[in-house]
């Protein structure tokens, strides 16, 4: 089942002053080619590496991004949990690798609380913490809360090792 994940209003603004500056540089400074070429493709690297959506299959929990998939099997999936209080998380975080609301939350982040985590946000509603059995920590921030039933529901056993 596929899952939305539409920005929230910061990542929205953050987003379109973003895209705006290379297009100022243009028409303000006469030698911007460069700087505005370097800034066109950290652009596109940046929305090619931003959550589109989540996929849900009775397999996995597909991230779906333009460049790069990521691909998780639910049995590795240990915990779901739904945080009530994720807000706080923008402003308690660290962001070590990432962005922090252009296209969306996204990369690696740490905090006291959850230590090293890896971000696949648009929003911090229906925030939803995703911990392997391998220690792994994912934020999730699909439109629909139903994803967290979803995945807590039919979530498959692990495999006995």
């Amino acid at each position: 089942m596929k899952y939305k994940a539409s920005l929230d209003k910061l990542a929205r603004i953050i987003t379109l002053l973003a895209i705006a500056f290379p297009v100022v540089l243009l028409f303000f400074l006469d030698e911007a080619t460069i700087p505005v070429v370097i800034l066109s493709g950290v652009l596109v690297l940046s929305y090619g590496f931003a959550p589109q959506y989540y996929l849900l299959t009775p397999e996995e929990l597909v991230i779906k991004r333009l460049f790069k998939d990521v691909h998780l099997k639910r049995s590795e999936i240990k915990t779901v949990e739904l945080l009530p209080e994720a807000r706080k998380l923008r402003w308690t975080t660290v962001r070590t690798f990432g962005s922090g609301g252009f296209f969306g939350y996204f990369g690696k982040f740490w905090n006291r609380t959850f230590g090293g985590m890896t971000w696949y946000l648009n929003n911090f509603r229906n925030v939803v913490l995703v911990e392997t059995y391998a220690g792994k920590k994912l934020l999730l921030s699909p439109d629909n809360p139903d994803m967290i039933d979803n995945l807590q529901n039919q979530k498959p056993t692990p495999l006995a090792a």
